[in-house]
């Protein structure tokens, strides 16, 4: 979705510049290219989960477990991308400089409510880490999937090219709320800055999982984790069934005393 969404981003472009009267097509685009590494982020929160599911005996990191952290930081990343969404279709070179500052005020909040987040992931990762580490055994492991470094520091990489971009983008929204949108605002009419700052962070993030692909490392009986609902319903399951259980030997032992004299 990443890769579409930057996709759709740089026709639009494309056509804006053929078009170059027109706010709307303008609009789309900067909606696409604004949003489109959150997908890459929530595969980033994706991945860890399952690395933490088929890797962690214990299925946990900090006593959560890696369904839990995927679902959550899914969710997490839904929030910014909501807020980000606000703000980005406000935003335009176009618009009068009130409405940009205010749209730079939304667009940063989620920007900055969406580092937060990262950091906190982060932590969670170098937990996942860490517990790799001073795990004794790895008998619970294949040959294959215990090749757990390169992909997380494919995680690590892709999640400093998405901030890096994303630096580039509050750089730009600055540059807008100055008024300088015209040929002196070289962020605008350079294309270099464009395809340095923002393409190729994009690039080398979506290239870097098709390089060191979760598919080879994340195998056997642990790479199918369950889903969040799933496992909640699960675990209403086991616990409904012990109750049950619980009931029955209650009514067992009350039957046996009665039996005796």
């Amino acid at each position: 979705m990443a890769g579409i969404w930057e996709t759709l981003a740089y026709l639009f472009r494309t056509v804006s510049t053929r078009h170059q009267q027109s706010s709307g097509i303008y609009l789309v685009f900067q909606i696409f290219i604004l949003l489109a590494p959150l997908w890459v982020n929530a595969f980033d929160y994706m991945v860890l989960g399952r690395m933490i599911y088929c890797l962690v005996p214990s299925r946990q990191i900090f006593g959560i477990p890696a369904q839990a952290i995927a679902a959550g930081f899914v969710t997490f990343d839904f929030v910014a991308f909501v807020i980000q969404l606000v703000g980005g279709s406000i935003a335009s070179p176009m618009t009068p400089a009130e409405e940009q500052l205010r749209a730079i005020h939304i667009y940063m909040g989620g920007i900055g409510l969406q580092q937060l987040f990262i950091v906190i992931f982060v932590a969670f990762a170098i937990g996942f880490q860490l517990e790799m580490r001073n795990m004794k055994t790895l008998k619970a492991m294949t040959t294959t999937n215990s090749n757990w470094r390169p992909l997380l520091f494919t995680l690590y990489a892709t999640l400093t090219c998405i901030t890096f971009a994303k630096i580039r983008i509050i750089f730009r929204f600055v540059e807008f709320s100055s008024g300088s949108t015209g040929v002196s605002n070289s962020l605008v009419t350079n294309e270099t800055y464009f395809y340095v700052l923002e393409a190729a962070p994009m690039m080398l993030a979506v290239l870097g999982f098709n390089i060191v692909h979760p598919g080879k490392i994340l195998v056997g009986p642990g790479s199918e984790m369950p889903g969040f609902f799933a496992t909640c319903m699960g675990l209403f399951r086991k616990r409904r069934e012990r109750s049950q259980l619980e009931k029955l030997d209650g009514s067992d032992n009350e039957e046996t005393s009665n039996l005796q004299p």
